[in-house]
């Protein structure tokens, strides 16, 4: 993930990266890995699209580091990691990640726009995971996807 000719900045990344990996490995329960592995992937993913100056699409996430603290406060960033795993979003963990959502609806945790916006970040952030992925272990294909096709309906509903 991490590409680049050095940089003291780029090595400073590689070494938070590794620490949060090594307390991943050390975790004594999923939850507290997961987490870190998560909190590693997105500095990845930050690290990359201000690399390359990609922003999101969405008007209020244009910053990569903004999209992914809002990615993290709707827990999207479990999926992510879920997905990157797996090889894929399966229809599943969508579904499982939607019903968490909901929760967080009608208890107010969260507030709507920020659901929409999460999700909005997740899919930005998992297209370009699947356009980096060279040797296609991670696929999030815009097409066929009812992972993708219920998470973007659910945020579509959010807006009304």
């Amino acid at each position: 993930m991490l590409r680049g000719q050095g940089s003291a900045e780029e090595a400073e990344l590689r070494r938070q990266v590794e620490g949060l990996l090594a307390r991943a490995e050390e975790a004594e329960t999923r939850e507290a890995a997961v987490d870190a592995v998560a909190q590693a992937l997105l500095m990845g993913l930050v690290f990359e699209m201000k690399a390359t100056r990609m922003s999101m699409r969405a008007k209020r996430i244009a910053k990569p580091e903004r999209a992914a603290a809002v990615l993290r406060a709707c827990g999207l960033d479990r999926l992510l990691v879920e997905g990157w795993v797996r090889g894929r979003v399966t229809t599943t963990a969508a579904d499982r990640q939607l019903a968490q959502m909901r929760d967080a609806l009608a208890t107010r945790r969260c507030a709507p726009e920020d659901l929409k916006y999460g999700i909005l970040a997740f899919d930005g952030f998992a297209q370009r995971m699947a356009a980096a992925d060279s040797d296609g272990t991670f696929a999030y294909t815009l097409k066929e996807n009812r992972a993708r096709d219920l998470l973007l309906t659910f945020a579509r509903a959010l807006h009304r």
